[in-house]
């Protein structure tokens, strides 16, 4: 192992114990994980396994979870959990950058765990079906998504659900 230079280190958000980095010198989705996982170390680099290398020899890192790390075959895999979204499972049908996808569905077939985001009680039988074509073995497991409370970004004060009930509420996006 030889020393990575300062100038080519991967972004450290959080080693785990303290946040480092913001969202805006981390990114948006980065600085949301350190913030929300408590004893978990977070880091970004384009490069996956000079990231890895740095995570498990200078963060003790035992287990690396990756996003969309299935694709990255330069990096040993024990287990990969593949999320499929119920509204929209195969995108377009087209590989990126002319479509969503980022690998073929057939492709479904190297995944340990497979889990259908998105939820609300409707059936998936017909999704599950579908992915069964490529995956006979994968556990298979529906999952929804619902918000556990209101936090200020300013105090971080949290505040039950039930506080915007009777409140007329805007939302804005850039």
């Amino acid at each position: 192992n030889r020393p990575i230079p300062s100038s080519q280190m991967p972004r450290v958000v959080s080693t785990g114990s303290s946040l480092l980095l913001d969202s805006k010198f981390a990114g948006d989705e980065p600085f949301m994980l350190a913030k929300n996982l408590e004893g978990v170390s977070v880091i970004v680099d384009k490069d996956r396994v000079k990231g890895a290398r740095f995570a498990i020899g200078q963060l003790q890192a035992e287990t690396l979870i990756l996003d969309d790390g299935m694709q990255n075959f330069n990096l040993a895999h024990s287990i990969d959990v593949v999320l499929v979204d119920s509204r929209s499972p195969f995108g377009t049908g087209a590989l990126l950058p002319r479509g969503t996808l980022r690998e073929p569905p057939k492709n479904l077939r190297r995944a340990s765990f497979i889990r259908i985001t998105k939820c609300d009680g409707i059936s998936n039988a017909e999704l599950i079906e579908r992915i069964r074509k490529y995956n006979k073995t994968a556990d298979i497991i529906e999952c929804a998504h619902g918000p556990k409370y209101l936090e200020n970004l300013f105090t971080r004060e949290q505040m039950p659900l039930e506080f915007l009930q009777d409140k007329w509420v805007g939302a804005i996006s850039a």
